[in-house]
């Protein structure tokens, strides 16, 4: 996912939730914050950290199946 144009990009965060898993997916992906930094700045464990962007990569995946491998 490291080739990811803005467009796709904006259109992905019009679809993830507002909170939460978005927001951890772009501090991650954006920011480049690791399992842990992730984990204090949003108080939740590093598992939590791991499966919410396992969930968040998936629906990226789903919505733009031509990007997936």
């Amino acid at each position: 996912m490291s080739d990811i144009s803005k467009q796709e990009l904006d259109a992905a965060k019009a679809d993830l939730p507002k909170r939460g898993p978005r927001e951890i997916f772009f501090a991650n992906y954006m920011d480049g914050l690791d399992y842990a930094e992730l984990s204090q700045r949003f108080d939740i464990t590093e598992n939590s950290v791991v499966k919410s962007l396992q969930r968040t990569r998936e629906k990226l995946r789903e919505q733009n199946p031509e990007r997936a491998h």
